[in-house]
């Protein structure tokens, strides 16, 4: 390895283990969706909650806070430390469940109910390929999840 290469190997990629890496990646994506999606549901499913979010200015606040996690988390990755970023995304988790919570409006349950188990399934199953075959085996999943995804929603019909 030159000078170079040392300077600015800042997570020594020669020492990750990949597969490791994307299981723990795919394990807190996993997570992430359940909060969202557990966050959505309850909104949805408690009227006065939707109408103070989205009646007000409420909305534009829950949807910068999201946006300024995502930058805070970007900018500091290599700064911060595990435990704070676990709890930034947990708050970005549900900021977006709170701020996606819309979708029940206009899309079928079922249709939502569907996506959530799919996309929720293919995480589980990049953990599973990553951790028994190694990531090379990754994009066949990614090719599936992107057919599978195009044929998830209904919308409601509007009477």
């Amino acid at each position: 390895m030159n000078e170079f290469d040392k300077e600015y190997n800042y997570l020594n990629v020669e020492s990750i283990d990949t597969t490791q890496q994307m299981v723990g990646v795919f394990g807190w994506m996993f997570i992430g969706l359940l909060i969202s999606a557990v966050c959505a549901i309850y909104v949805a499913s408690t009227p006065n909650f939707v109408y103070n979010i989205f009646a007000t200015n409420l909305y534009w606040v829950l949807f910068i806070a999201e946006f300024g996690l995502v930058i805070a988390l970007s900018a500091m990755i290599n700064k911060l430390s595990n435990i704070t970023m676990s709890i930034m995304f947990i708050l970005f988790s549900i900021i977006n469940g709170l701020t996606l919570s819309v979708i029940f409006y206009v899309f079928e349950s079922q249709s939502i109910f569907l996506c959530f188990i799919v996309a929720a399934g293919m995480f589980n199953g990049f953990i599973w390929t990553c951790y028994k075959k190694g990531f090379n085996y990754i994009w066949s999943f990614l090719y599936h999840g992107v057919n599978w995804s195009n044929n998830c929603f209904t919308y409601k019909s509007v009477s």
